[in-house]
């Protein structure tokens, strides 16, 4: 049955609820400082996110096939909004774990998926969790930094001595800092109390 489904499992089990859960879980402890990993927080989210597809496509259905082309009719709508309370916990492991990669866009579009799917099943009025809001805005913020060094690198590049050496200064700084994070982690990039609280 795996080989027929592109190697996914087509049924809501608590196994598959049990190995999501068991990924997600990885994906939020590889961001803390002891155990420091942002590719295998990544990567486990991404995996979180492949086991759930079938079941969040649509209330109802499950896609099934090698592609997930077809889908099996008369799944309960308890499975789909099962399947979407653990996608929108995935995409907001994947955020974080882009945004401690410094991948700002990329997690912007996590945190967005992640209030889209709560918003799947409670409502588009519905308010996502304050923390995937939070998380957004920093995103968000880190984002637009980021955008506007890349544009003062590229001005710089085409002017004067002094702009080049101010940047060389820069990112100095920037690879002290990443350095530091790697030995240690980022505070701000890994999940504190808070989040663990009320987004476990």
């Amino acid at each position: 049955a795996l080989a027929q489904n592109g190697g996914r499992e087509v049924r809501w089990t608590p196994l598959l609820k049990a190995l999501v859960t068991t990924r997600l879980n990885l994906s939020m402890t590889t961001l803390r400082p002891e155990a420091y990993s942002p590719t295998i927080a990544s990567d486990q989210a991404q995996l979180a996110l492949n086991e759930i597809k079938p079941f969040a496509t649509s209330k109802g259905k499950v896609m099934i096939g090698e592609m997930l082309d077809i889908s099996r009719d008369e799944e309960p709508e308890e499975t789909y909004n099962e399947a979407k309370e653990l996608q929108a916990k995935a995409f907001f492991r994947l955020g974080n774990a882009q945004r401690a990669s410094s991948d700002y866009g990329a997690a912007v579009k996590s945190y967005e998926n992640s209030i889209k799917s709560t918003r799947d099943i409670k409502g588009s009025n519905a308010k996502p969790e304050a923390v995937v809001q939070r998380r957004l805005l920093e995103a968000k913020k880190e984002n637009a930094k980021k955008r506007m060094r890349q544009r003062k690198k590229f001005k710089f590049a085409f002017s004067n001595e002094d702009g080049g050496k101010e940047l060389a200064k820069d990112d100095a700084k920037d690879e002290d800092g990443k350095q530091q994070e790697r030995q240690i982690g980022h505070p701000d990039r890994t999940i504190d109390a808070d989040d663990e609280e009320t987004y476990e």
